[in-house]
């Protein structure tokens, strides 16, 4: 239920209306020229991928939720500390839902870094790193 007392439910068709009234302003050739929509509420989001309150951040995008203390403080860096292998991404963690991929770069940082080469085989990060730099030569002397 919403604050006014009505529920997404309810009021759906009404503020999708809206919402095209408002396009319609802007583009009024687009009036006609829909003819199907869909629409997608916080409860429909919630009933479907089951989205607390629909809410496709996860948590509240407010400054308790940010930062270092994104899902909360001992879970910001990626990881389970007390689950080895474990690791976290997606809207809930650091940046947040907003920001496409962002978490999932990050994470993958956390991943390599715990799996860097030195640490699994010592000895294997030269050869890494010396597979690496003669493929970037070969991909120099292709571009000449």
């Amino acid at each position: 239920e919403l604050s006014n007392g009505e529920d997404w439910d309810s009021i759906a068709e009404r503020e999708a209306d809206k919402l095209l009234d408002v396009m319609y302003r802007y583009a009024p050739n687009m009036r006609g020229a829909i003819t199907n929509r869909y629409i997608q509420t916080p409860l429909e989001l919630e009933r479907k991928l089951g989205l607390l309150r629909g809410n496709v951040m996860h948590v509240e995008m407010s400054f308790d939720q940010m930062f270092c203390f994104r899902p909360l403080p001992e879970l910001s860096a990626y990881k389970v500390p007390q689950i080895g292998g474990l690791y976290l991404t997606g809207a809930s963690t650091h940046p947040g839902g907003g920001v496409f991929a962002a978490s999932g770069y990050n994470t993958a940082g956390v991943v390599l870094h715990d799996l860097r080469p030195s640490r699994l085989w010592p000895g294997l990060a030269g050869l890494a790193v010396g597979a690496a730099g003669t493929a970037l030569l070969a991909a120099a002397r292709r571009k000449r």
